[in-house]
Formats: structure tokens, sequence, C-alpha cells
């Protein structure tokens, strides 16, 4: 006798008699079973984890219900973890006279009895009874506790997609390509791709996917949207995805509060911490990237794709991504979604319940063709029918009269948004949409009001409620007709707190239940056909410029709180909004109703914007953004010249647009953005009266114009903004003699003012500017021995000055500078053996001394600093350190040497130091066309291993004719004086 709930018989409704049968004759042979009848809910029954078997009733009707199709999944993953798998836990009974219904293909081989074996229930119940006993354990002892939860970057979905019907095919279809059936594996392919027209249900069907066989990934379930994402043309742009980014760094902050990075970290550091964070969740976890654009390309794709390291087990990550072009077929495995079947609309249509009345049913049918194919249009229509089910006796009737009416808007925006409609059914699915809009009430018109001023992005539900309450607007509780004008206007009580908490999620209820947008734990999801189509079908509202107003004060308020602490997430989960609320700032004029608050508002968050799209990576737009600025802050500025807000904002709008515009083509455009920071900064300190932090902002401007003209060449004019740069300097040591920093930026300045002077050919100025700076270093040197900018600095200082005094042909003086220089080296270098760039100081302090030593005719000393330089620099621990175009150095070194020999009369030695350096000449010469340096030394490397193999050769042919004219002496096997001239 088996134990208690053998076998779990999963049906729809239709089969509900035979069923009945069939458990009673298992009763009588002692088999205890439970019978379910899925209908439209994906609710589990819990029955099924203490149940041996899974009996699929498998008529058309269970493999078109959604609740026969949820249980069938959790038995699937149960049956997949039974590492015997002998005999089976999943059969199938087959009452229909063919098989073509049955899906997933694999249950075909699984079916117990046809049609016609399923009439004998005693023989079937028989065998089932007999299976059963072969069977120990339970399915809930096999399958791990279901995932249900789809985590995003700002939200969790916690609840499965209302209204979802038929694609239970394509779910099947999707979870073979990502994880195989229960006879085979999967195929190797990095993803899914699921594709399909605008409002096919795309989305839904991932969601659905998510929940349904959410067991199977124990790892966790993520879902990103790759909406604005671009594809990348360079090595350069792949390193910034501002799309990417700031979702990869909300998810990490989910899975790890403490975790260390932040909006200035890298994305490829984000992505292995993320990576990280996931391998420590054990099993596998499914990505899904919704919204991939046309157009991406591989590079791209791949970073889409979810994080793993390569450590662990790719094979973990199951990626599904979504997009409305098919171009991404070739790279995944493609399903792409097609109108529903008319089964399954008309499923959707009724909820699995079939209207017993002909009208009712006539009507099912023409709703069914008209619009119920098309899963938007049918989610709509589904969501209006339970809304009205009140009346069940002429709901589907009713809905089919005031779809087929004629409408002159339902036929304006059937011709404007052709492309959104079903096609030859565009005036009846207008019709729907204006009818579902018509239904619905004030909470759901002020989401709708407020979505008309937002971007076509999720809204916060917490966003909307911050809005109604500072709008001061109380409940929209008016019954009157949706198209009567100035019916909306404001109530003078407005509503608390948690009044509107409830008011926004009563009005994101009503919207997701009418099929007019989707409901998240956090979020409302509200497509743009519903929102332009609310604002053809409503009058405009004095409710909607409240929200307007409120909207961006509270957009202002996450933008101060997010750069207050550093944590941009809340910001960028509604940044998309802000942009859309500042994006006219260019255009925009200053009129007398803007108040001072509201003008600062703007300014302010489109500037936090700016600053954000900057941590992202975004230049482009930040950009953009600071020029709008800057143009409504000229216009702010005149209406309120005395406003040192204002000032201050403009100043620093134009110092950004210098920071980017520097790295362009457009150097000189920097600095005019520079100077105008410059001015409106000096002219601020003025009026201020006291230092305050006017003197740092004047100092870094100076600083930043002087570097600018040094770049664009003007030296002299980069020398005069230094002397200034330079006073603030003095003037700040003054006010901090102690500040170790401000004295260091100070002998910087020393150094930096003579670096110019040498530039202008007057070397005794630059000598003077660097002989201030060395004790200013050495002081700190010995203050602060910890700190290695302070203790290097002593050394480049001896350094440079030996410099000068060797191009003055004081090659005593020089000598000296450098022995000093390489004592400091060699110190630092013993106290940080493991430090290659302290390797290099020293490294550079022997070619130096190389240098000197040859000038006074001391080869063997040169020679020996020559040769310390390379055991340091070819070292491979310090390879680091001399890269890319410092690898120059070690070749110009073994030139050097190669030098010497040819002085030594040494050409072969000579020669080989030349090939040597031609090698890594040739190298660099490769990765860096445009260095006209390492072109010279390349044709001089030439011509010298030319000449000197021209003249080796004839010194061989030489030496071989002098050989062949030597007379042979078999006694003394040759003439000893030859053998020592060869």
């Amino acid at each position: 006798m088996s134990g208690h709930h053998d076998i779990f018989i999963c049906h729809d409704q239709a089969s509900a008699t035979s069923v009945k049968r069939l458990a009673s004759a298992l009763a009588a042979r002692g088999a205890s079973c439970h019978t379910h009848e899925g209908g439209t809910n994906a609710e589990i029954s819990h029955k099924l984890a203490i149940s041996k078997l899974f009996l699929v009733y498998g008529n058309e009707g269970f493999f078109e219900s959604r609740g026969c199709q949820a249980h069938l999944a959790i038995a699937w993953i149960a049956t997949s973890q039974d590492q015997k798998a002998h005999p089976s836990r999943i059969l199938v009974v087959n009452p229909e006279a063919g098989s073509r219904h049955i899906y997933p293909l694999c249950l075909k081989e699984r079916i117990i009895a046809d049609a016609q074996e399923a009439q004998d229930l005693q023989q079937l119940a028989s065998n089932l009874h007999q299976h059963c006993e072969a069977l120990s354990g339970k399915l809930g002892e096999l399958f791990p506790v279901a995932n249900k939860r789809c985590v995003g970057p700002f939200d969790t979905i916690e609840k499965e997609p209302l209204n979802f019907g038929g694609r239970h095919r394509e779910i099947w279809d999707i979870h073979g390509a990502l994880r195989g059936t229960l006879e085979g594996p999967r195929a190797d392919l990095p993803f899914v791709v699921i594709s399909g027209g605008s409002g096919f249900g795309k989305t839904q069907i991932a969601i659905e996917y998510a929940f349904r066989f959410g067991a199977a990934y124990p790892g966790g379930i993520f879902r990103i949207s790759a909406k604005g994402a671009e594809p990348a043309a360079k090595f350069s742009q792949l390193a910034v995805n501002p799309s990417l980014k700031p979702q990869l760094l909300a998810l990490l902050r989910q899975l790890s509060d403490d975790t260390e990075c932040n909006e200035k970290t890298s994305l490829s550091n984000i992505r292995a911490a993320l990576a990280n964070q996931m391998d420590m969740s054990l099993g596998d976890i499914l990505w899904i990237v919704d919204d991939l654009p046309e157009g991406i390309n591989g590079p791209v794709i791949q970073q889409w794709l979810a994080p793993v390291t390569p450590s662990s087990n790719p094979g973990r990550a199951h990626n599904i991504l979504i997009s409305e072009s098919q171009r991404y077929d070739h790279r995944g495995d493609p399903i792409h979604l097609p109108l529903l079947s008319e089964v399954s609309g008309q499923m959707i249509l009724t909820g699995d319940k079939m209207p017993i009345r002909n009208d009712e049913r006539e009507s099912l049918y023409w709703l069914a063709d008209e619009i119920g194919r098309h899963p938007r249009f049918a989610g709509i229509a589904a969501g209006i029918l339970e809304a009205e089910r009140h009346d069940r006796r002429s709901t589907l009737s009713r809905l089919a009269q005031r779809v087929s009416r004629r409408n002159r808007l339902s036929s304006e925006i059937s011709l404007l948004w052709a492309r959104d409609f079903p096609e030859g059914r565009e005036k009846s699915a207008a019709n729907l949409l204006l009818d579902a809009i018509q239904n619905l009430g004030g909470a759901a018109r002020d989401i709708l009001r407020l979505a008309l001023l937002l971007e076509d992005h999720p809204i916060p539900i917490p966003f909307i409620v911050e809005c109604l309450v500072i709008a001061g607007l109380s409940a929209d509780e008016r019954k009157e007709d949706l198209f009567t004008i100035f019916l909306n206007e404001p109530e003078e009580i407005p509503m608390s707190q948690e009044a509107a908490e409830a008011y926004a999620l009563q009005g994101a209820e009503q919207i997701a239940a009418l099929g007019l947008g989707q409901l998240s734990e956090n979020f409302v999801m509200l497509p743009s056909l519903t929102i332009r189509a609310f604002s053809r079908a409503s009058s405009t509202s004095p409710r909607q410029g409240l929200l307007g107003e409120a909207a961006l004060q509270v957009l202002y308020i996450i933008a101060e709180a997010s750069h207050a602490s550093q944590n941009f997430d809340r910001l960028s989960a509604v940044a998309p909004h802000a942009r859309k609320l500042v994006g006219d700032l260019r255009e925009r004029m200053i009129s007398q109703e803007d108040n001072a608050g509201e003008i600062t508002g703007r300014i302010r968050l489109a500037l936090h914007l700016a600053d954000l799209d900057l941590l992202h990576g975004a230049k482009a737009r930040a950009t953009a953004i600071y020029r709008a600025t800057s143009a409504y802050l000229v216009r702010a500025m005149a209406a309120d010249p005395h406003n040192s807000t204002r000032q201050k904002d403009f100043a620093r709008a134009q110092e950004q647009l210098g920071d980017l515009v520097v790295d362009t083509a457009q150097p000189q455009g920097a600095l005019d953005h520079y100077r105008k920071s410059l001015g409106i900064r000096t002219f601020m300190a003025k009026q201020e009266g006291g230092p305050g932090e006017s003197v740092q902002d004047a100092l870094r401007l100076n600083i930043k114009i002087a570097r600018l003209q040094r770049r664009l060449g003007d030296i002299e004019a980069s020398l005069q903004t230094q002397h200034t740069a330079h006073a603030l300097h003095l003037k700040l040591a003054q006010m901090e003699p102690e500040n170790h920093e401000v004295t260091f930026d100070l002998a910087s300045s020393h150094a930096q003012l003579g670096e110019l002077h040498i530039k202008l050919n007057q070397s005794d100025d630059g000598l003077m500017e660097l002989k201030k700076a060395l004790p200013l270093f050495e002081t700190l040197a010995e203050a602060v021995p910890d700190d290695l900018r302070y203790t290097r600095a002593p050394g480049a200082i001896h350094n440079r000055i030996g410099d000068l005094l060797h191009a003055r042909d004081d090659l005593t003086g020089a000598l000296n500078r450098y022995r000093i220089a390489l004592s400091a080296a060699e110190h630092l270098a013993q106290r940080h053996p493991q430090h290659p760039e302290l390797q290099r100081d020293l490294a550079i302090c022997h070619d130096n001394l190389g240098d000197t030593l040859s000038g006074l005719d001391d080869p063997q000393e040169a020679d020996h600093h020559f040769k310390a330089f390379l055991s340091i620099a070819e070292a491979p621990e310090n390879r680091p350190a001399f890269k890319d175009l410092r690898a120059r150095e070690i070749a110009a070194v073994h030139m050097k040497l190669g030098r010497g020999r040819e002085a030594e009369k040494m050409p072969r030695l000579a020669l080989e130091r030349y090939l040597q350096a031609r090698t890594m000449i040739e190298k660099l010469a490769i990765d860096f066309p445009e260095n006209q340096r390492l072109r010279e030394d390349l044709q001089w490397l030439r011509h010298k291993i030319s000449r000197l193999s021209e003249r080796l050769e004839a010194d061989d042919r030489r030496i071989a004719r002098n050989r062949a004219n030597i007379p042979e002496n078999p006694d003394s096997g040759g003439s000893a004086d030859w053998q020592g001239d060869a």
C-alpha cells in the first residue's frame, strides 16, 4: 500500500468528470491521489510536494491552462533533480484522438494511456498504482524552494503578470534552450533572445517564465533594462557604458550593503565585484536583459550578459535577451513571438471559463477575432471584462458593442499610431483602449497626468506619493465624464502621506488590472501608447500643472539628498524623468511667474544630473546638459544680477564644460570656459571680501588655464598665469603654514615656474626657481618620510638641476647633483624593493650619471652605470615601470652602449647593441606610429646598422683573403702571427 497522496492529478475544467472517475478507480486499488483543477491562477497547490507522481490529464485545455502549466513546471524541475529518474515521476494520460497538442514533445514518451486506453479506467488505475509502487520519496524532497521574486536594480517584482495567457509552448522553448530537456542537455549558446512586435508580451513572457521556473534558479533571478544602450566602435567606449553601470552598481548594493564600489568605480571593477557576489550564492542564476535596441554589436552585448568570474562555472548563468529586432537571432537561440492563437485569446478573455449563452459566445468569438489575438489588447479587454464581471449576463456583448462603435477620436489615433495597433483592426483596438481609459478612476488619471510630463520610463510609486503630497491635491473622486472640460480642479483639503500612499497604490493597481500598464513592488510601468492615448482623450487639467511643479521639487530633493549621501541609486532610478523636465533649459525663458525657488531647483537638478552622467561615463550627455544650464543661467543672472548662488552655479558649469571640452579637439574652447569661470569667481571674491573658498577656486582655475596654455604652445602666457597661481599658493601657505599639502603645492609651483622659464630659454631664472623648490621638498621629506610624493621630490629636483648644469657644460656640477639624486634614489629603492616606479627613479639616476661620465671621458665608469640601468629596467618585476613609450629609455641606453663600443673600436659588440635597440624601437613605432622621435631613432639605427654591417662584411672578406694567401705549414698548423691577427 502506497503512502498518502501517491498521485497528484492535474487537469482543466473540461476534464473534471473524467478525472473524478479515475480517482475513484485509483482509490479502489489502494492508491491515494489528489486532484487539482488548474485555472488562470498560477498558485501552486501544496499537495504537490507530498505526492510521488505527477499525472497530466492532457486534453487540449490542459496545455492552454496557466494553472496546469505552472504545476507541470514544478513537477518537471523536481524530476530533473532526481538522479535516478527511473521510473518517471511525470506521466501523461492523453484523452484526445491525436497528440499534436502535447508539448513539450518529450512528454509524448511518457504517455501511459491514449484516448482508447483511457476508457478502461480499471486497467489504467492498476497501471498507475503499479508505477507508484516502484517510486520512493516525494516530489517536494527533490526540488528547491521556488524563487518567487525577480530582482531589478531599483525594484523587485514579487507577483506574476496579470492577464497572462497562451505562450505556453514558447515558455517551454525558452526553458529547453536555457536548461535542456529531461532527456538531453541544452544547446551551447550564450543566450536566448525573445523577439516580437510592440505589445506582443515579450517582457511578460520572460517574467512569467521566471516565476514559473524560478525553482530552477536558486542563485537568483535578475532583470535589467538595456534601453539607451549604444554600440561601441572603440575599446575606450567599452570602458564606459552609462546605461549599464548604474544598474549593475544598484544590483551590487542590493546584494552587498558593505560594498566599497561607488559611482567612481570603473565598470569592469563593478562587474567583477558583482560576479564575485553572485558566486557566493549557490545554484544557477537567471539574467534577463529587457528593451535591447537594434544595432548593438557583439562586445557590448557581452557586457550586458550576466557577470561571471572566469574561475567559476560560466554555465550556471542563463541569459535571456528581449528585443523587438530579430537581428540577434543568429547570436543566440531565437524565440519569436507571433500573434496569439484563437484558443489562447479566448481563454485570456474568459479566464478559462467559457460563457454559456449563445449571444455571449458569439461576442466572445468576435472579440477574440477582432482584438483578442494581440496580447496587449487581449489583456486590456480581459481587464475591462473583469472590472465589469458583476454584470455577468451581458459583459461580452456590451464590450463588443462599444468596441464596434464608430468614434471620431478612435479613428484619429488609429491613423496616427497605426503601427501600435493590430493590422486591419486598428479602429476596434483604438476603441478598446479609449474604453479602458474612460473606466479609470481619479487616482489612475492623476498617475497618467503625471506620466504625461515624464519620460517613457518606469515611475516609482513613492515618487508619485511625494508629488501628490507636495502638490497639495485631494483625491480626485469626481464621477463626471472624463472628456468634460475643467472638471478636475484641485480641492482645498490636501491628502496626508498615508492617504496619498493608498491613493497612488489604488490608481496603479487599477492601471495594471485594466491592462494599461504593469505594476511591480515599487514601480508602475506605462506603455507610451497608454500615455499618448490619455493625452488625446483627456482635457488639460489644473491638477496636471500642480503635479508638474511638484515633480520638479521632488526630483530636486532627491538629487540634493543623493549628492549629500554620495549614493545616487535613487536619483539614477528617476534620472530619465528629471532629464525630461529640465530638457528645455536652453530655450526656456525666465518669466515673471517663475519664482526664485523654482529657477534654482531647475538649475541645481540639471547640474546634479550632469554630474551623475559624468560619474557614469556619459560625457556627451553631460556636456549637453552643462551647455543648456549655462544658457539658462545667463538669463537667470540677468533677471537677478546679485544672486550669488546663480553666479556660483554658472562658474561651476563653465569649469565643468572646460574640463569636458579640454579632452576634445577644442582646447581653445576649454580655455574660454575656464576664463569665464575664473572671471565670475574673481568677481564673487571681491564681493565677498574674504578669502573663503574663493582662493582655492581661483587657484584651481589658474592651474588649469596655465596647463592648457602650455599645451597650446603659449609659454609666455602660461608663465604669467602660473605666476598668478603661485601668488595664490603663497597666500594659502601663509594662511596654513603647518599644512604639508599646501607646502608641497607651493614647492611644486616653484618647480613648474622653473620648467616654464627653461622652455623660454631663461635657464638662470629656471635654476633659481628649482633651487627655491628644493629646500621645501627636503623639509617635507624629513617631516613625512612615509609619503613617497614627498620623499621622491628632492631627487627629482636634483636630477633636473643636474640636467641644466649638464646643458651648460658644467659636467662636474651636474655629476655632483646626479650623485646626490642617486643616493636618495638608492635609499628609497632599498626601503621599497617591490615598488617599480622607485626602481625606475634609480635607473634614471644611473643613466644620467652614465651620460655625464661619458662627457668626462670616463667610459668604464659610464658603462658601469649604463649596465646598472639595464639590470634594473630589464628585470621582470620592474617591467610595469618601463612599458609603452618608456621602453624607449631602455633602447636609448643600448644605443649609448653601442656608441661606446664603436669608440673603443669594437664594431661587432656595437652592432649587437644597435640590433637590440632596433628591435625595441620597431615594436614601439608600430604601437605609436605618430611619434616623430621614434621614427628618427629608427632611421638613425638603420643607418648605423647598415654602415657597421658593411664594414664588418668588408673586414670578413679581407680576413678571408689573407687566410687564403698564407701557405699551409703541416708542422706548425699555420702562422702564429696570422692566428693572432685573426
